[in-house]
């Protein structure tokens, strides 16, 4: 039995290519005719989500699905042909413990060359004679898979060498992007690679802002692909000598931190327009929760006021205050009058059903605005503490929010 993260992880370009079918890269994509009698093609990979789609016959899926409709054969012998094919070791209790070499595509994908141990590094006619380069050549004519049985230890320490050389390579670039979207407020592409990717298909009807977010976008699920794939093979490729290793901490997900970038992003803005327009120091000192419900106020009193004002005054909180909490009653008092409804109601009417469906969608409106009458609460109150402690200290640019009575 095979690990199926592992053999998930196998690429569909890879078995598409040994099952024969040829395939040309469209920017993120490749493309390729899966039937002899085509004209154009209609088989396409997705390289950054690994997997596929047959759009002559409505097909697609994982790399288990592809192997199993390029071979015709069932879903459990396509797991133990990915297996085999791939040399994925089993984890049923016979087979624990056994060490397969990575195969020789696998190797070149760490950028060491498989035929020959000494290839990889080993000699250097800058630093040896030609007698010591000779004699290292003889002694490490043997290949790199044949080589973790020699010298399991030396073997593991070259594959490292070549894998975390990439990865390392690759995790400069993908935090410089993230780092550029936090300072910039968008992904970050040089003049010179925006030429030579202008006419890019993919992007073509995008506008300059939105063509420079998803490039850069795509560009970091390339890197995490690469990072992801490259800690995938090491591990596979370690022999087990003192148990396995693993190297998960510097795995990366980019759908994750583009995520976060854009949350810190958006919260460093808010803060400088807050800053901005309150000119005190309070905000600096308001953690992300505080922010959060700064803004989303301002909002509701944009709604209330039917202004376009992007920011109030912060004694202006207790207008909104005030109106969250009947919102909440109001809520209340619909939910208790629709469960007394529902008490003597024939469960098939219509009107039985439709009350459900308030029910629900009051208990969702209750949750969300008493979860903001409360940190509207908070957020006043957090915010005199915080004026009371810079007052103490003499701090300049104070916000004047002693005149703000959420009780009246």
């Amino acid at each position: 039995m095979y690990d199926l993260n592992q053999v998930r992880n196998i690429s569909c370009e890879e078995v598409a290519i040994l099952s024969g079918i040829q395939l040309k890269e469209r920017g993120n994509i490749l493309q390729g005719k899966i039937r002899s009698t085509e004209k154009t093609p209609s088989f396409t990979i997705w390289k950054n989500t690994n997997s596929w789609y047959d759009f002559g016959a409505g097909e697609g899926g994982s790399v288990i699905d592809l192997t199993m409709k390029v071979y015709g054969i069932d879903s459990k012998t396509a797991i133990n042909k990915l297996g085999e094919d791939f040399r994925l070791r089993k984890i049923d209790n016979k087979h624990t413990n056994e060490f397969l070499p990575l195969t020789d595509n696998e190797y070149k994908s760490l950028n060491m060359y498989p035929k020959r141990v000494s290839a990889n590094g080993y000699i250097n006619l800058d630093i040896q004679t030609d007698e010591e380069a000779l004699a290292i050549s003889e002694k490490y004519k043997m290949t790199v898979a044949e080589f973790s049985n020699v010298n399991p230890k030396e073997y593991n320490d070259l594959i490292t060498e070549y894998a975390m050389d990439i990865i390392e390579g690759y995790k400069v670039r993908y935090d410089e992007s993230i780092l550029q979207y936090k300072l910039n407020g968008y992904f970050y592409i040089s003049h010179d690679k925006l030429q030579t990717i202008n006419n890019t298909s993919e992007f073509k009807n995008y506008s300059q802002y939105e063509f420079t977010t998803a490039y850069q976008k795509h560009e970091l699920q390339t890197y995490e692909k690469i990072i992801n794939k490259t800690l995938y093979l090491l591990e596979k490729g370690l022999v087990p000598i003192e148990g396995k290793v693993s190297y998960s901490h510097l795995r990366v997900d980019a759908t994750k931190d583009i995520k976060q970038a854009e949350q810190d992003t958006l919260e460093y803005k808010i803060r400088e327009e807050y800053k901005k327009q309150y000119n005190f120091s309070t905000v600096d000192l308001l953690n992300n929760k505080q922010l959060k419900t700064l803004h989303e106020v301002n909002k509701l009193l944009r709604l209330l006021k039917g202004s376009e004002q992007f920011i109030f005054p912060v004694s202006d909180f207790s207008y909104a205050y005030h109106w969250l909490g009947k919102q909440v009653e109001q809520f209340d008092k619909q939910y208790c009058e629709a469960k007394d409804r529902m008490k003597n109601a024939n469960t098939k009417t219509e009107s039985y059903q439709n009350d459900i469906n308030l029910i629900k969608k009051l208990e969702n409106n209750m949750i969300e605005t008493k979860e903001l009458f409360l940190n509207c609460q908070n957020v006043v109150r957090d915010i005199k503490n915080i004026e009371n402690e810079l007052k103490a200290r003499d701090a300049p640019q104070q916000v004047k929010v002693q005149d703000l009575d959420l009780e009246r």
